[in-house]
């Protein structure tokens, strides 16, 4: 049996990432009014993360895409 914490074990398997935070999280009602102003900031591409109700409300999921 291996003890899977032991210095030996540990380089060779752990895997390789980055961490990156981002530089701001917009939260709340109304706010994704301001999404294609945001969007245009972050580059090509964003990943938006919404729940189904909240984009639901108010036809936001087809003013989104």
């Amino acid at each position: 049996m291996h003890d899977h914490a032991t210095p030996a074990h540990q380089p060779d398997t752990e895997p390789a990432y980055d961490f990156v935070v981002p530089p701001a999280i917009h939260f709340g009602p109304g706010r994704i009014a301001e999404l294609g102003r945001i969007a245009a900031t972050l580059g090509d591409a964003a990943w938006i993360v919404a729940s189904r109700r909240g984009l639901s409300a108010g036809g936001g999921l087809e003013r989104l895409v």
